[in-house]
C-alpha cells in the first residue's frame, strides 16, 4: 500500500470518528448535528465499504435526531403560542406537558448518544457495520 493510500485511509477513518463526535455534541448544539447530517449524506456514496456502512449509520442517527427534535420543537411552540394558559391550573398542566415532551426528547437523545458511542467504538476497531443491525441501538459488526 502506498503512502498516499495510507494517508487517505487514515483521513477517512478520522472523518468517520469526527462525524460521530459531531452527532454527540450536536445533541446539545444543533448546528453540529446539521453538519453531521450533511457529511454523512455525502459519505454514503463512498467506495470504501467500512466508510459507507458507518456513513449510513450516521445518516440514520442524525436524521432521526433532527426530525424528532424538530417535531418536538414545533409541538412545543404550537402549545405555548397557540394555546397559552389562562389560569394557574392550565399553567400547571402546560408545565407538566412540557416536562413530558422534554422527557421524550431525552429518550431520542439517549438513543442517538448510545448509537454514536457504539459507532465510534466500532469505527476505532475498524469494523464494518452489519446492514441488518443498523436501526438497533447497539449495532453489530458485519464480520
Amino acid at each position: 500500500m502506498s503512502e498516499t493510500a495510507t494517508i487517505g485511509s487514515k483521513a477517512r477513518e478520522f472523518n468517520t470518528a469526527r462525524n460521530y463526535a459531531f452527532i454527540l455534541f450536536g445533541l446539545f448544539f444543533w448546528p453540529l448535528l446539521l453538519a453531521a447530517y450533511a457529511r454523512s449524506s455525502r459519505a454514503r456514496s463512498s467506495e470504501d465499504e467500512q466508510v459507507r456502512s458507518h456513513a449510513v449509520f450516521q445518516y440514520q442517527t442524525s436524521a432521526v435526531a433532527l426530525v424528532s427534535w424538530g417535531l418536538l420543537l414545533v409541538i412545543f411552540l404550537v402549545m405555548i403560542l397557540g394555546f397559552p394558559p389562562t389560569n394557574a391550573l392550565e399553567a400547571a398542566h402546560a408545565r407538566m406537558r412540557n416536562i413530558a415532551m422534554l422527557n421524550v426528547g431525552y429518550i431520542f437523545s439517549l438513543w442517538a448518544a448510545l448509537r454514536s458511542i457504539r459507532g465510534l467504538y466500532l469505527a476505532g476497531a475498524r469494523e464494518t457495520l452489519s446492514p441488518t443491525w443498523l436501526w438497533t441501538v447497539w449495532p453489530k459488526p458485519a464480520g
